[in-house]
């Protein structure tokens, strides 16, 4: 196995772990209060970091094993894609999740606990959180759309990329939207960590034989 192999195969397993991570950290999400400092939410807190810092590490492995056959909307929907995931997920996730509850708690400030209220506390802020949605959300759209072309992972890994920017605003659909993509993100992961995908292999070409 080649060095290019190992780092592959180590995107996938980045990925293979930050998916499971992250599904089980979305399940515990829904039983703690976010907008009280306590130990559960420190914890979980942590958690997400951890699955995203892993999930944002093995990104570009799985761009590159399907980079030979995504051509250009492949390149430019995973910068979209990175550049989003990494500015809104986990640029956002520390302050929610360690800043925002102390700041409740200051005198004055309760109503900050609203939702979306404190999105709406600076215009600047605003500005960056929707600038990195449209990235995020628009580059897994045609990320998905990439990776049905490319035809190295089975098509519903793409469906369920492409698809999932629309289902996580249906609110029923939401959950259920965010853990089919960390599922088939983890998938792949899993058979990059494998080595059923790798990258393609440069062709060498023999010099014949004069005799």
């Amino acid at each position: 196995m080649t060095t290019i192999d190992r780092l592959t195969g180590a995107g996938g397993v980045a990925l293979a772990v930050g998916t499971a991570i992250g599904i089980g950290t979305g399940i515990a999400k829904e039983f703690v209060d976010h907008t009280v400092v306590s130990p559960a939410l420190t914890a979980v807190t942590s958690c997400s970091l951890a699955s995203l810092l892993l999930l944002v590490m093995g990104l570009p492995a799985w761009y590159a094993v399907q980079a030979h056959r995504a051509g250009k909307l492949g390149a430019v929907s995973f910068v979209m894609m990175f550049l989003g995931l990494a500015g809104l997920e986990l640029g956002t996730e520390a302050m929610y999740g360690y800043v925002a509850p102390a700041l409740y708690a200051r005198p004055g400030n309760a109503d900050l606990a609203e939702e979306s209220a404190l999105d709406m506390i600076s215009t600047g802020f605003a500005a960056y959180g929707l600038t990195t949605m449209v990235l995020e959300m628009l580059g897994l759209l045609l990320f998905g759309i990439a990776i049905i072309r490319a035809k190295v992972f089975p098509r519903w890994v793409g469906w369920a990329v492409a698809l999932s920017p629309i289902a996580i605003f249906v609110v029923p659909f939401e959950a259920v939207s965010i853990g089919l993509l960390l599922c088939a993100i983890g998938y792949c992961g899993v058979l990059m960590a494998r080595g059923s995908v790798r990258l393609p292999q440069p062709q060498t070409s023999h010099p014949e034989l004069v005799g």
